[in-house]
């Protein structure tokens, strides 16, 4: 099976208490849009649903907002969060919690799920067709750049402290449902040069780089009266 032909339904990072931390429900192709209303990001410094998908930041409540977005496979708000629950009441009856477990979900959906510190995991497909092994593979490279990503250490604070990168990693995994890249490299490396491309618009000409320019011009004329003035006083002119 290519990777193109993977067809993902959702990934949901959630916190030990099933609450969202960043989950990604992709659009679906030939799906026809929800009518459910969606949201922007929480902290305001990035949009949920970059990248061809739906990502929703921690806490975030998108029948509390008034842009309407295509949810893909999961019609609504309500019914992600269903299958959120879901996942994390099969999940708690696995009795090996610490290791990547898979499970089914009312017969339609296939899950991969494992509990780091004090953070869930999952990953969904459908049932039909589902390649486990594939499917697995995935859960191993999403594992393996969040570790990188949080400096070794995948926790709640972590995975809130560096929000935008994640974001960033579920959108270079998979795009519209399909699979982009299985290795972790590849993906930490397209994370890497988005960041500098960011740094660099906004060091150049974005609104960060417009307003140190402008402290820098402040500055430079107060040092400049400043100098004109003691130059002034000590050749004893008015």
């Amino acid at each position: 099976m290519s990777l193109g032909l993977f067809n993902l339904c959702a990934v949901a990072i959630l916190d030990s208490e099933g609450e969202r931390l960043a989950v990604k429900y992709p659009r679906r192709p030939g799906s026809n849009p929800s009518s459910s209303s969606a949201g922007s990001s929480s902290s305001g410094s990035r949009q949920a649903g970059v990248g061809g998908g739906e990502n929703s930041r921690a806490g975030e409540d998108p029948t509390k907002k008034g842009k309407k977005r295509d949810t893909g496979g999961m019609e609504d708000f309500a019914s992600q969060r269903q299958l959120e629950q879901q996942l994390v009441q099969r999940f708690s009856k696995m009795t090996s919690r610490n290791e990547v477990e898979a499970f089914e979900i009312g017969g339609e959906y296939v899950g991969l799920g494992r509990s780091i510190n004090d953070v869930l995991v999952f990953l969904v497909s459908e049932s039909a067709g589902c390649n486990e092994i594939l499917l697995l593979e995935i859960f191993n490279t999403l594992s393996s750049a969040l570790t990188t990503l949080t400096g070794g250490q995948i926790g709640k604070k972590q995975i809130l402290d560096n929000l935008d990168s994640v974001f960033l990693l579920l959108d270079e995994l998979f795009d519209n449902g399909f699979l982009l890249h299985l290795d972790p490299g590849v993906i930490l490396a397209r994370i890497n040069m988005q960041d500098d491309d960011t740094a660099a618009a906004t060091g150049a000409g974005g609104v960060g780089g417009e307003a140190a320019s402008t402290q820098t011009a402040f500055n430079q004329a107060i040092s400049s009266a400043k100098e004109n003035l003691i130059r002034s006083l000590l050749s004893g002119g008015p």
